[in-house]
């Protein structure tokens, strides 16, 4: 695949006959460090290039990626006799209009020699406290180049640098981790903000040292990182293949038009401008756009890939996402809870609950909504003040019951987590964030 360009694309699509060809290169460049106890370690770089093809043919789909070193004629010739091959199906696509497009995002940077003084500047600031005993560091950087063509006629190419930085607080019986990115280079990153975070880390990490653990049921404040999290446990809920499905616990009150939360609650999905989960176009070529999952309390919209969308007989949002060589499927891209008008001193005035900082581990049923999380930076609320630092916290419950419960929603914002995202063995990157908020009782355990 050496020196493959875009109108090499065209010839694979001539040559793979059936009901709609996809091809798709996907190239990248990567460059990453880890810095541990101030020394550089496992310096990392390397471009890789890929080509993926889907092909659909009598309702079934065939799916194929480039292995490496082989050829791209090898693998035109693997697909005309798996074509073949295909049984008859039912699987269709929604329609979308030709459109031909180049994006590529200015990917603004620094010196090597900044960045790492940058890592040693934060790993100094976190080990001030004898207490923390380590604070791995690890910095990627990855431009990431995708042209997708179609036999309908899309054609568009998108390069976006994306920038992911991991650090962790260690002290002798916690470990706190956090990861802050986004896209345009080493420049995208909020320099004074992460040292605050990583202040606020070592704080968290040390306190729970000795903090005292709770149970019971207790009001419960979530943070806009803890909030991201309930976020988009609710979005997977509306992925359209799960409700098509039926697997979804969200799929009657979709149906129905019901209502799941107060009037005072909206959940977005979109890939924001600006953060680690942006993209212009999902990996189908369709055009993202602001998904809007639930308006004022009801279930208003799905996240669709091409197919989902050709179930439900609607236009596809730009949900359709996947890895190279696999279906796309509908997937959440940067979900948040729209803010509203309570002031943070508002959401506060409780006479005795606790304040969650953040969810290092959640485990939640798309089926029924039933979760157990375990929070971190947790602390005591009383007459409307937070008071000491709590010990390990988790939470229990049920999602639904948790949304039907929210009291206030903040007229703050901040699209606070990135994580990495398992559906079907498929792994994307996946934003979220929201105001604070509120709920009437939650159970800790």
């Amino acid at each position: 695949m050496v020196g493959l360009r875009g109108e090499e694309l065209y010839d694979v699509l001539a040559q793979v006959k059936a009901d709609y060809v996809e091809v798709k290169l996907q190239e990248w460049e990567v460059f990453s460090l880890k810095l541990y106890d101030g020394q550089v370690q496992d310096i990392r770089a390397y471009e890789d290039r890929k080509v993926g093809l889907r092909a659909l043919k009598n309702g079934s789909w065939l799916v194929l990626s480039s292995a490496k070193g082989e050829k791209v004629s090898d693998l035109v010739e693997k697909a005309k006799r798996l074509i073949a091959k295909l049984p008859h199906g039912d699987a269709r696509l929604a329609l979308v209009s030709r459109h031909k497009d180049r994006y590529a995002l200015r990917k603004e940077d620094i010196g090597l020699e900044s960045k790492v003084e940058f890592f040693r500047q934060l790993e100094s600031v976190a080990t001030e406290d004898v207490l923390v005993w380590s604070v791995p560091i690890r910095y990627t950087e990855v431009v990431e180049s995708k042209h997708v063509i179609t036999s309908e006629g899309v054609d568009v190419l998108q390069k976006i640098p994306f920038v992911l930085l991991s650090i962790t607080v260690n002290t002798a019986t916690t470990s706190h981790s956090r990861l802050f990115g986004g896209v345009g280079g080493f420049a995208a990153l909020d320099a004074g903000k992460i040292m605050e975070n990583v202040r606020e880390m070592c704080k968290a990490a040390v306190a729970q040292l000795t903090a005292k653990r709770v149970s019971g049921k207790f009001k419960t404040i979530f943070s806009p990182s803890a909030a991201g999290t309930l976020a988009e446990k609710v979005a997977h809920m509306l992925e359209a293949d799960f409700v098509r499905d039926g697997i979804s616990a969200l799929r009657a009150a979709f149906e129905r038009g019901e209502r799941v939360a107060p009037a005072f609650f909206s959940l977005s999905d979109a890939p924001l401008d600006g953060c680690f989960c942006f993209y212009k176009y999902d990996d189908e070529g369709v055009a993202a756009r602001k998904k809007r999952l639930i308006e004022k309390g009801v279930p208003e919209e799905l996240i669709h890939s091409r197919e989902t969308a050709a179930s439900f007989e609607t236009a596809p949002n730009g949900g359709g996402r996947g890895p190279l060589g696999a279906m796309p499927m509908p997937r959440t891209s940067a979900a948040f809870i729209n803010r509203s008008d309570a002031s943070f001193d508002e959401i506060m005035d409780v006479k005795q609950g606790i304040y969650v900082g953040g969810i290092a581990e959640s485990n939640v049923s798309v089926r029924d909504g039933n979760f157990k999380m375990l929070a971190q930076e947790c602390y005591l609320v009383e007459n409307g003040e937070l008071k000491k630092p709590l010990g390990a916290v988790t939470l229990v419950g049920n999602l639904l019951e948790l949304l039907r419960g929210i009291e206030m929603v903040g007229d703050d914002f901040e699209l606070a987590n990135i994580t990495f995202d398992e559906k079907a063995g498929q792994v994307v990157h996946v934003c979220s964030g929201g105001p604070h908020l509120r709920v009437a009782e939650v159970k800790v355990v």
